[in-house]
Formats: C-alpha cells, sequence, structure tokens
C-alpha cells in the first residue's frame, strides 16, 4: 500500500494551489505597512515538508514565496510537527533555506501560546491542516483575538487563518456517540474520544446534530462551526469550500476561510478561482477540447453579466460590497478577468454607465437609464459582503 506522502492527491493539488496563489498577494499587502516589513507564517500540522515524488508540501511552498519576497519582506516561517519521524524529515527539508525559519516538535494546542507571543506585533497567515479534527476551538480563538500592538486585537496586527474541516474526521469521532461497541476498555474509552470533539468543535451543540440521522448533518455541524468561529469577534468573513480528490468526487474535507478584510475576500478569491481552473485542467486532461477555458470563462462572464443586470433597479453599488450576489454561481469560478468581462458586456448593452477600467474591487456600477426602464426590480439583498461562504462544490 502506497504512503499519503508518496504523491501528491488531487485534493492537495487544489489546496496547494490556493495557498500558493494566495501568500504572495497576501505578504506583499500586509508586509508593506508593517513594521520592518515583517509577517508571520505558521504551518501548524507540518508535515514531512515535501513528497517522496518530489512534490513540495506546504512548508517547502512557503519557503519558496518568502525567498522570492525576501528583497522587499521579511517573512518568517513557523513549522510544527507532532510526529518524531515527520519533523525529522521536515528539519531536513528545510535546512539551509535563507528564509528565517523554526522547526518545533510538539502539539499545535501546546506550542502555539508561545509562536503568538514571539510574533506579536507583525501580520499572521495561520494554515491548519491536519488529518483529523485538529486544533482545539480554544486556540483557534486564541489565533482569532490574538493581542495587537496596541492591546486591544481588534486594532493589532491583521490574522488570517486557513484551516482543513475533515469530514471523514467528523463522521469518525462523531461516531462514538452512537457506537455499539461493548468492549470494556472502549466503553471506559468513550467518554474522553467524545470529550476530544467538545474540545474541537467548542462545545457539546453538536451532539444533537450527530444523532438527528439527519442527511446533511456533517453540513449542518459545519455551518454551526463556521458560525461560532466568525463570531468570536467583530467584523469577520467566512469562505469555506469542498474539496474533493477528483472534479466529480465527493468532498473529504472542507477548506475554510477567515479574515477581517473585504481585501482578504477578494485575493482569496482571485486566489481560489486561478487553483480551480488548474485543478479542473488536470481532472479532465485530454478532454479539454470539449471545454475549453474560454469556453467556462465565457459562460461565467455572462452569468456574471445577468447578475448585475438584475442588481441595477436597485442603484448604483460598489462590487466589494455586493460580492456574493456579483459573482453568484460563479463564486470560486471566476474571478477579475470574467468580471471585467461581463461589465464589458453590459456596458456594450447600454445597461451600465462606465467601462470597467483598473481594479474592479472597488468599482462602482452605475446603471443607465436603460436599466431602470428594461429591468424589473428584484429582492436581491443589498447588504455588505461579510459574512460569505462559499458552501457549494464549484461546477464548469
Amino acid at each position: 500500500m502506497s504512503s499519503f506522502f508518496d504523491e501528491k492527491q488531487g485534493a492537495a493539488k487544489l489546496k496547494h494551489g490556493i495557498l500558493s496563489r494566495y501568500l504572495p498577494g497576501w505578504v506583499g499587502k500586509v508586509g508593506s505597512a508593517s513594521a520592518g516589513h515583517r509577517v508571520a507564517y505558521f504551518d501548524l500540522y507540518a508535515g514531512d515538508g515535501s513528497y517522496e515524488s518530489g512534490e513540495q508540501g506546504s512548508p517547502l511552498l512557503a519557503l519558496d514565496i518568502a525567498q522570492k519576497q525576501a528583497a522587499t519582506r521579511q517573512m518568517e516561517c513557523y513549522f510544527v510537527e507532532r510526529e518524531r519521524r515527520s519533523w525529522e524529515k521536515l528539519s531536513a527539508a528545510v535546512r539551509g533555506s535563507p528564509v528565517i525559519h523554526q522547526v518545533l516538535q510538539g502539539k499545535a494546542e501546546e506550542v502555539l501560546p508561545a509562536l503568538l507571543s514571539r510574533t506579536r506585533g507583525s501580520p499572521l497567515f495561520a494554515f491548519c491542516d491536519p488529518f483529523g479534527i485538529g486544533l482545539p476551538f480554544r486556540s483557534l480563538i486564541d489565533l482569532l483575538t490574538r493581542p495587537g500592538t496596541q492591546g486591544e486585537w481588534r486594532k493589532g496586527p491583521p490574522t488570517e487563518v486557513l484551516l482543513n474541516f475533515s469530514r471523514p474526521g467528523i463522521y469518525r469521532n462523531a461516531g462514538h456517540l452512537t457506537s455499539a461497541s461493548q468492549h470494556p476498555e472502549y466503553i471506559k474509552l468513550r467518554p474522553k474520544l467524545v470529550e476530544n470533539v467538545d474540545r474541537c468543535l467548542g462545545g457539546r451543540w453538536w451532539q444533537p446534530i450527530a444523532t438527528s440521522r439527519d442527511p446533511d448533518w456533517v453540513d449542518q455541524i459545519l455551518d454551526g462551526y463556521v458560525r461560532r468561529l466568525s463570531d468570536c469577534g467583530s467584523g469577520w468573513s467566512c469562505y469555506h469550500i469542498p474539496v474533493a480528490d477528483d472534479w466529480d468526487a465527493k468532498p473529504i474535507y472542507h477548506l475554510v476561510f477567515l479574515t477581517q478584510h473585504p481585501d482578504g475576500l477578494w485575493l482569496f478569491n482571485e486566489a481560489l478561482s486561478s487553483a480551480t481552473e488548474a485543478f479542473y485542467e488536470w481532472a479532465h486532461e485530454g478532454q479539454l477540447r470539449l471545454d475549453t477555458a474560454e469556453d467556462r470563462g465565457a459562460r461565467w462572464s455572462r452569468a456574471i453579466a445577468d447578475n448585475v443586470r438584475e442588481m441595477l433597479p436597485a442603484g448604483s453599488f460598489v462590487v466589494c460590497q455586493r460580492m456574493r450576489d456579483v459573482f453568484g454561481s460563479t463564486l470560486g469560478l471566476a474571478r477579475e478577468k470574467h468580471l471585467r468581462a461581463g461589465l464589458r458586456i453590459l456596458h456594450q448593452e447600454g445597461f451600465v454607465h462606465d467601462q470597467p477600467k483598473g481594479k474592479l474591487e472597488q468599482f462602482t456600477v452605475r446603471p443607465t437609464q436603460q436599466a431602470a426602464r428594461e429591468t424589473r426590480p428584484t429582492s436581491v439583498r443589498q447588504a455588505p459582503v461579510p459574512p460569505l461562504s462559499a458552501s457549494a462544490r464549484p461546477t464548469a
């Protein structure tokens, strides 16, 4: 039987594709205003560092990004790995890197307080990618409410978290609630196993859901978990996506992204769209002549144009404040270039005043009189985008 680390699987390709596309932009943006242009990166379940095939894992990807930005940014990397053998492999893999880094052995929740103290005052991106259900909820709250340089976390440096919510981990561990096993040792151990799930999910709230036998009980737990994380402070937005080993396969986990800044949502969607496109091409190798990137992009641009046209009777709006409504079902698939094409369609058709120019995140869409005459008001909500959640699997 091959090892998990023999070769990067499809889910890892998408996950690392997102990370490798998002981190450079994040480092460049938040590092521009930080003291000494310093930023911190935590990989709390770092693993071996690479696959037997030679493909890079998240630690080596991060070090490469840090090295490429070293002329203008100081990205410090901290890797945590519990297993001794993996820690040794990881230490060997990163040895010699000119980037400031540290490899620590131990449980993530035990190492985290010291790391938070060491990086106090610096922007932080934390990647939590465990095999099981992972970091205790209390530790996640410590990340999301870490104190800033002014002594109040809401005024402190930017913090963002990308974490893995494992569906198999929930299935396996929640099963202890209803297990019929009568083995004496298991019966003795079961309360602690259930308590561990409580600790990771932030209480016992999940237990009635797990025993409800609802077909979507795992999704209900995911929604409750994300909501509780988002509610831990003011201004948190969440973007979560299902990840599978193949395009049409069932998801094996969800990536949950948490940020407090609209720029983070915008940049993450750009990274997700690009990574998803690469994943689609990998999964459909040899079939792409049947559905090219240009064909898919044209469909998305038309869908975006239709979304925006329905929004026009309500008046002008700024794109980033209506991001979910603008992208609709293309969220996570389409990005700025598809939005630009969609707005150009509407400009050519006479529905919006201005040609889309420059960066579109802060672009104001202004309807023409023709838009008011030819479109009917809809019930599209006008609330700002946070909290944002992309919970449906992107489809081509």
